[in-house]
């Protein structure tokens, strides 16, 4: 199994999704990640590579898995009970 059907089942494979961000030469791990699990991709519109036409293409949503998610800071009198 390869591409998006891979990373779709990751989990249930009982396999590891790890990310690495560059185009041959030096690339950078980013770490392990899994899928969101209420909404693991949607779709949208993405030309052809090499600027060629649109085309349909799935996104995945992916959740950091070894690495903490950001602490964020919410400033006094910011948040709302709506």
């Amino acid at each position: 199994m390869s591409g998006n059907a891979a990373v779709y089942r990751h989990k249930k494979e009982g396999r590891a999704l790890r990310l690495f961000r560059g185009v041959g030469g030096l690339v950078e791990y980013m770490g392990a990640f899994r899928l969101d699990e209420q909404n693991p991709y949607y779709t949208t519109d993405a030309p052809e590579t090499g600027g060629g036409p649109l085309r349909s293409v799935l996104v995945f949503r992916l959740r950091p898995f070894d690495i903490p998610p950001p602490a964020v800071q919410i400033q006094p009198g910011l948040a709302s009970d709506n």
